[in-house]
């Protein structure tokens, strides 16, 4: 019975794949079945020859040819010969993509673990190499390279410079293979990374009327799309986001403090850190049932001329008389301080932007010297005569 595992591997980022396992017993029974994938889409496999490249926990390497089975979803399959998995421990595997002898792809990697089995065969780990034997044996036959029985990475590059440039399409086909090997011996297989968020977002408090949108920018070496988690007081919500500019339009929030959130988790699971932001929110076009608070200087008894000044502690317009009746809006309003000479009751009030008005206050200034005058502006009130 065939053990078959389901793989998905990617020519331009690393995939994230379990760590799959059987044992050295598995005789003539462990199946990869594995989907190519460019950038997260299926290649179409038509015209290609997939081969997996192997490198077991002693440093001999399998490479092995593959069958297309579903070229239009990218889907080939590898039932593994004996030499994949005659070594307990983890392995490290890699798929290519040929065209002919030219190899025009190459994977991200993925690794398997191999345990040793009750019923192991005592078998020799060996390099098993089945598509470099095939270009090797074209060779003797045009009598172009001597008999080789080699199993080790030296004798392969040994091989490699004897052979004759007449034998260009074999040679193309060994020193592509050498150099994977290459790079399987030296490099480990590409791992995957958190990605990390930021945003340029600085705002701390608005109104209840005006929209919050915040935009972020998400850096993550793999590429592809990802998904942004948005809390927003407790509340958690999603979005599909793309490496670069993103946007979470929050829209308008309620009166009071809120805490918004972000943080961003690739294909893989893996998360980037968590952006926090505190708002404060106020109302807008709330009823202003406050009136102004008007205070009228200086108060008193007096001897001399006095200048009287009167402040608001708001935008507002103040109203006053001079003659003791009731200010109105109709009456005078006050824009520059004025002057008192003579004995005078002031009254005002003050009304808002909102139409709200404070009281009417009323100040009388007693002025005792004798022979004055209440002036304001240029204008004379009247006269007094004091005995």
């Amino acid at each position: 019975m065939l053990k078959e595992f389901s793989v998905t591997v990617d020519t331009v980022k690393h995939t994230r794949n379990p760590v799959y396992t059987f044992s050295t017993s598995d005789w003539q029974s462990p199946k990869f079945i594995i989907t190519v994938q460019n950038n997260e889409k299926n290649v179409d496999l038509s015209g290609f020859i997939p081969r997996i490249a192997i490198k077991k926990p002693d440093n001999t390497i399998v490479l092995q040819d593959g069958e297309v089975t579903d070229a239009a979803n990218g889907k080939c399959e590898f039932l593994l010969i004996p030499q994949a998995y005659v070594v307990g421990g983890i392995h490290k595997a890699e798929v290519m993509l040929y065209e002919g002898a030219h190899q025009v792809a190459v994977t991200g990697g993925f690794t398997y673990n191999v345990s040793i089995g009750i019923m192991n065969i005592d078998w020799e780990s060996s390099n098993d190499w089945p598509s470099l034997s095939k270009a090797i044996e074209a060779g003797e036959k045009i009598g172009s390279l001597p008999s080789l029985t080699t199993t080790n990475k030296t004798n392969v590059v040994s091989a490699v410079n004897e052979l004759s440039s007449s034998v260009a399409q074999n040679l193309t086909e060994i020193e592509s293979l050498k150099n994977r090997l290459d790079a399987l011996e030296g490099s480990p297989p590409p791992t995957n990374t958190a990605p990390s968020i930021s945003s340029s977002f600085s705002i701390t408090s608005t109104n209840d009327t005006t929209p919050v949108s915040i935009p972020f920018t998400v850096t993550d070496v793999q590429g592809g799309s990802m998904t942004a988690t948005l809390t927003k007081d407790g509340t958690v919500t999603t979005q599909t986001a793309q490496v670069g500019a993103n946007t979470w339009s929050v829209g308008t929030l309620s009166v009071g403090t809120h805490i918004l959130k972000i943080k961003a988790t690739d294909s893989g699971g893996l998360a980037s850190q968590e952006l926090i932001f505190t708002i404060t929110v106020t109302a807008t076009g709330a009823l202003d049932t406050t009136p102004p608070v008007l205070t009228i200087t200086p108060t008193g008894t007096f001897t001399n001329t006095q200048t009287v000044t009167m402040s608001v502690n708001e935008t507002a317009d103040i109203f006053y008389t001079l003659d003791g009746s009731t200010p109105t809006s109709s009456s005078a309003k006050y824009t520059t301080p004025f002057s008192i000479s003579v004995t005078t009751t002031v009254k005002a009030f003050a009304k808002d932007t909102a139409g709200n008005s404070s009281a009417v206050q009323s100040q009388t200034y007693t002025i005792t010297s004798s022979n004055t005058t209440a002036t304001v502006g240029s204008a004379t009130v009247g006269t007094a005569q004091v005995s």
